[in-house]
């Protein structure tokens, strides 16, 4: 058992600190998943539009590998978000886990740890999957300029 009750609070912040993290990640890639989904709906009415058109067959290119990208980076977004919902579900099991084994009702405080870890690993692959989703913004944005440089 802890010393005293509030080391017991305090130990047990510390996966609330990461959750909060986790959190603010999860806030900001949800929105950018979301803008995402607008994109690609606005660019399949788009592509739509210039499909009823003759000549429009560059533009239409243009558009399908812009889908294909956003595509892409969608896959890549809703899997970092699934790795941050994941990660916040381990940090609050870590704090379980913890408590559980302050008050003796588990027999060892390893498995809070590996829990813990578990939520690190989850942070840090949803991280890998946020970065390769920002490479692959800059391909769509210049596939952009190049359909708007064709039509000029």
């Amino acid at each position: 058992m802890a010393s005293t009750p509030l080391k017991l609070i305090a130990e047990l912040v510390t996966p609330a600190v990461m959750i909060s993290a986790a959190g603010l990640l999860l806030l900001g890639l949800h929105s950018k998943y979301s803008n995402i989904v607008t994109r690609i709906r606005s660019i399949i009415d788009r592509r739509n539009e210039l499909e009823k058109m003759e000549g429009g067959e560059r533009a239409i290119a243009n558009l399908n590998e812009q889908v294909r990208f956003l595509l892409f980076r969608a896959w890549c977004a809703r899997n970092a978000v699934f790795c941050l919902y994941l990660s916040i579900l381990l940090m609050i099991g870590t704090s379980i886990c913890y408590a559980l084994a302050q008050f003796g009702l588990l027999t060892s405080g390893k498995v809070a740890v590996g829990i813990f870890l578990g939520g690190i690993a989850a942070l840090f692959v949803a991280c890998i999957f946020a970065f390769i989703e920002v490479q692959f913004a800059y391909r769509v944005i210049r596939l952009e300029v190049e359909r708007h440089e064709g039509e000029s």
